[in-house]
């Protein structure tokens, strides 16, 4: 299965201290208008989209 090959590969990495970087993102509103930026990646992020005339919602909170 992939993702326990994934899982053996991080563990392994890990236990070899394998220093890694994170990205965190805590908000959900972007510093600048119109500008995308490191909120995008969360949940409550809103950007809804159409597919067939249906309108969908990207938050997790509607």
């Amino acid at each position: 299965m992939i993702d326990e090959k994934f899982l053996n590969d991080l563990i392994q990495k890990i236990q070899q201290g394998h220093q890694f970087k994170y990205l965190y993102f805590w908000g959900h509103t972007p510093k600048k208008a119109n500008l995308i930026d490191k909120s995008c990646f969360s949940q409550w992020f809103p950007a809804q989209f159409n597919v067939e005339d249906i309108e969908y919602f990207t938050l997790s909170t509607i």
